[in-house]
């Protein structure tokens, strides 16, 4: 809202000028008064689409997060998936061994 109160001033002080040499009448007035209006809603509405980029790109970035958390979290499990299996393995067949009475020498 600085930048367009800079604006609207920068465009006003423009007429210094002008108003020595032209009179300026009440349509020129309501003119200006409507000009200096539409600074103020486009800064209004660009704000708006600015502060709703920001949120969704904050929204997005704690997102992307949270899956960068999930993914490390099922790599470190499939990582640990084969050693499991694998010890499973090596108690069941320690445990045949033993129900059976087999040795390994």
């Amino acid at each position: 809202m600085a930048w367009t109160t800079v604006a609207s001033l920068a465009y006003l002080s423009l007429l210094i000028e002008a108003l020595q040499e032209y009179e300026l009448g009440s349509s020129g007035i309501s003119i200006l008064t409507i000009r200096v209006l539409f600074f103020f809603i486009a800064a209004i509405l660009v704000n708006r689409f600015v502060m709703e980029n920001r949120r969704q790109v904050e929204r997005l970035e704690t997102l992307s997060k949270q899956l960068e958390e999930t993914n490390r979290n099922c790599a470190a499990r499939s990582r640990c998936a084969p050693r499991r299996a694998l010890a499973a393995l090596g108690q069941l067949s320690a445990g045949s061994r033993m129900k059976f009475g087999i040795r390994w020498e």
